[in-house]
């Protein structure tokens, strides 16, 4: 499923197992008991990367259903399995 998702799958798969990712995302349960994702990065990256990055998972999660952008680098799913689908996505994408 991945590889029709990301061609290059088995790229992405290498760098994420051997390398840092570029940009974090962490998965949090709020007190409406829905899952958040936030994004960000580590301080030593260029602005223009990392808004690229924000600018890929809008896109990528303007699609999901159950998914809502709460802010500019934060989105709300009501199932944690969603969530944690979207983080392994996004840090094969975006790895070192």
């Amino acid at each position: 499923m991945l590889k029709q998702l990301e061609p290059e799958y088995a790229k992405y798969k290498d760098i994420a197992e051997y390398g840092q990712p570029k940009f974090m995302i962490s998965v949090t349960r709020d007190i409406k008991r829905k899952f958040q994702i936030l994004i960000y990065d580590d301080w030593n990256l260029d602005s223009k990367e990392f808004d690229a990055s924000i600018f890929w998972a809008t896109e990528q999660l303007s699609t999901w259903p159950n998914c809502q952008r709460i802010a500019y680098d934060r989105w709300q799913f009501k199932r944690r399995g969603d969530a944690e689908k979207f983080k392994t996505l996004f840090i094969l994408k975006w790895a070192r």
